[in-house]
C-alpha cells in the first residue's frame, strides 16, 4: 500500500530501508539527513503487513523541496532522493507506482519539475526523465557569480545556507553520501502548462529540451 508521509516524527520509519540500501553513506550524514532534511520533505512509501501484523516499508521515494530560480522567476521543485526498494521486492513495478504517485502529489502542490542524480540514467529514462546537465561539484562558487552566470539554480535562502554549511562540515569529516563517479542531473516536467504558457513549448519533451539549453547549476546538496 502506498502512503504519503508528511509528519516529521513518522519519517523515521524509513531509516532502516535507507541504511540497508545506502549502506555506504556515513552515519553522520544519515543522522543529519533524518534530523534536518526530513523536517520539511515528503516521503512516499510502499508498505506491507506480515502475518504477525507488523508493517514494514519495502519501497520509498523522498521529495526534498527547493525553490529554483528559472530565468529570474522563482518556482518550486522537488529533488527526488533516496529511491529505494528492498532487494526481494525489486522488479515488481513498485518504484514505477511510487514515481506515479509522487508526480500526482507534486501536481496537486503546484510543483514545476523534478530533478535527481541517477545511479544509472537508464533507470529513469522510461519514466520521462532526461539528462539536462552535469552535476556541479564545486561548492565554492560565489552566489553572486551563480546569479550572474546561470539561468537555472537553487535559491539560497536561510535553510539552504544552513544545510550547505552543515553538509560542508560533514564532508570535511568524511561523512557524505555516496555518489557515482560521473554524476549528472536528470529532470522531469511536472507542470507542463507552466512551460507551455511561459515558453510556448508544445509538450514536456520540448520543455526538457528548453531546460537543457539553459545554463544550469545543480549541486549535490540534498
Amino acid at each position: 500500500m502506498i502512503r504519503i508521509i508528511t509528519d516529521y516524527k513518522e519519517k523515521v520509519c524509513t531509516r532502516a530501508l535507507y541504511e540497508e540500501v545506502f549502506c555506504n553513506d556515513g552515519k553522520g550524514f544519515v543522522d543529519y539527513y533524518y534530523e534536518d532534511r526530513c523536517f520539511d520533505n515528503v516521503i512516499l512509501v510502499d508498505e506491507e503487513t506480515n502475518e504477525a501484523g507488523e508493517v514494514s516499508v519495502i519501497s520509498m521515494v523522498h521529495l526534498n523541496p527547493y525553490r529554483v530560480s528559472l530565468e529570474n522567476e522563482v518556482v518550486d521543485a522537488y529533488y527526488i532522493f533516496a529511491v529505494a526498494t528492498k532487494k526481494e521486492f525489486r522488479h515488481q513495478g513498485r518504484m514505477a507506482a511510487l514515481l506515479k504517485a509522487a508526480k500526482e502529489y507534486a501536481q496537486e502542490n503546484k510543483i514545476c519539475f523534478f530533478f535527481l542524480i541517477p545511479v544509472d540514467e537508464a533507470i529513469y529514462t522510461p519514466f520521462g526523465f532526461e539528462t539536462v546537465c552535469e552535476l556541479e561539484r564545486d561548492k565554492t562558487i560565489p552566489y553572486d557569480t551563480i546569479r550572474r552566470d546561470y539561468d537555472v539554480f537553487c535559491v539560497r535562502d536561510d535553510d539552504y545556507l544552513r544545510r550547505l554549511r552543515k553538509e560542508t562540515e560533514l564532508a570535511a569529516k568524511g561523512e557524505t553520501q555516496e555518489l557515482p563517479a560521473h554524476s549528472v542531473i536528470m529532470a522531469h516536467i511536472v507542470n507542463e502548462a507552466y512551460f507551455q504558457t511561459r515558453y510556448q513549448v508544445k509538450n514536456d519533451k520540448e520543455a526538457l529540451a528548453l531546460l537543457r539549453a539553459k545554463r544550469l547549476l545543480f549541486r549535490e546538496e540534498v
